[in-house]
């Protein structure tokens, strides 16, 4: 067993950070729990040991998981993905598709894989061309800016107002409207954090800093009112 973690460690240490080979190494050792013999506390520090980040580390297992799904439909000397980049993006597309069909995951990614290559869009900016034309497409393949725009309500903006220029109105958000709000951004954030679009990050950051804020105020506030009450009585 200790020849065979050294041999992954060694392939991990050499690994291009794109290589679905290192993914597979990375799994290996999380089920082994190799970070025990080699004295870590947990599987992160032991991934950060070998130079490699916990989150990137995280992308590679994901990408093996979902290649294992697809092998399972695929004959076994069959083309595949072989960047972590490519199955990320093609793991989006097939979750949307899902959505539609009764297929397994790992049929649909297959499926989508091969009109990808068919198509020429088999490289990482192809499929996410396919990923975008997808996210901007309604049901039936009716284009989003086909459809007839409604107005969304957001709590304290008017139907009006572009919710992504205006600052939240803090004074007219009541607590449940706040769960909400924060809801939908860690909801958005956890859409987006694999999509190193930074512009969006930014966006979602800034927006939970100015939740943060708005609780931080509440908190002497309720004190104070608190202490009102309590003098009146």
């Amino acid at each position: 067993m200790k020849n065979k973690i050294e041999e992954h460690e060694e392939l991990i240490r050499k690994h291009n950070e794109s290589s679905i080979e290192a993914g597979n190494s990375l799994l290996f050792l999380r089920k082994t729990k190799a970070y025990k013999e080699k004295g870590h506390e947990n599987h992160g520090d032991y991934v950060e040991s070998l130079g490699i980040q916990r989150s990137r580390a995280s992308q590679l297992e994901c990408a093996a998981r979902h290649l294992e799904k697809m092998k399972e439909f695929s004959d076994e000397h069959e083309n595949l993905p072989k960047s972590e980049g490519a199955l990320r993006y093609l793991v989006r597309l097939a979750k949307l598709k899902s959505n539609n069909s009764s297929d397994p995951l790992g049929k649909i990614m297959k499926d989508l894989w091969e009109k990808a290559v068919d198509s020429g869009n088999g490289s990482i900016q192809g499929l996410k061309k396919m990923l975008s034309k997808s996210l901007n497409e309604g049901s039936n393949g009716v284009q989003v800016s086909e459809l007839k725009e409604q107005p969304i309500n957001f709590p304290g903006i008017s139907p009006d107002e572009k919710p992504r220029d205006q600052k939240l109105n803090t004074d007219q958000l009541a607590p449940k409207d706040w769960a909400t709000q924060i809801n939908k951004t860690l909801n958005l954030f956890r859409s987006f954090k694999e999509s190193r679009e930074q512009d969006i990050a930014d966006k979602i950051e800034k927006q939970l800093r100015e939740l943060k804020e708005h609780f931080d105020q509440l908190d002497p506030m309720q004190t104070e009112q608190k202490s009102k009450i309590t003098h009146v009585k």
